[in-house]
């Protein structure tokens, strides 16, 4: 995992500004556990925030494409806290000049830290309660958003997606856990207007 991230800071270091400047993105999102799992867990409110900067970006007259890296984290407290980092690939296709209609995908690292003991397995088949400082894995995204410019440099936005995270619990429990997630949040886009 520190390879990656290594790498994900160095692709950062090394990539080309975009000629108008680079975006910032900050949002807000609810996250919630998604089929196979939602009987899982009732709890309806799991507050997550994420911010990202591009690091390309191509202009076209109706299709715009972006490279963003961005980081994320929630807390779920029945389920897991998330701290993820991601390249994210951004496909923007402009119905009108005021309204956007983007496809999200990306993929990185995940550190998952889950509530209360964990079990581990002895040798005789007998469990030790254990903490942990989080377990690794990777996140793959994909969302579906809504762009609206309401400045020369500012958007709001509007994303729904959904995450795939695998290996899923400090002792490999499940293969993988999926999540859906509402973002609300704005874009500014630095340099000229």
């Amino acid at each position: 995992m520190s390879t990656l991230l290594l790498t994900l800071g160095a692709a950062l270091a090394a990539a080309p500004v975009p000629a108008e400047g680079p975006r910032l993105r900050v949002t807000a999102f609810n996250e919630m556990t998604a089929l196979p799992f939602t009987a899982l867990v009732a709890a309806p409110l799991h507050p997550g925030g994420a911010a990202g900067v591009s690091l390309w970006e191509r202009r076209g007259d109706r299709l715009d494409h972006r490279l963003w890296l961005s980081a994320s984290g929630y807390y779920h407290p029945l389920v897991e806290t998330s701290l993820a980092l991601g390249a994210e690939w951004q496909t923007t296709l402009w119905a009108t000049r005021w309204t956007g209609l983007s496809v999200h995908a990306g993929l990185g690292p995940k550190l998952a830290i889950y509530p209360g003991p964990t079990w581990t397995p002895q040798g005789d088949g007998s469990f030790e309660p254990r903490t942990h400082l989080g377990q690794p894995g990777a996140s793959a995204t994909l969302r579906l958003g809504l762009e609206v410019p309401v400045a020369a440099r500012w958007s709001a936005l509007v994303q729904y997606g959904a995450t795939f995270d695998a290996p899923f619990h400090v002792n490999n429990a499940l293969p993988f856990m999926t999540h859906v997630m509402l973002h609300v949040g704005v874009e500014h886009r630095f340099g000229r207007s």
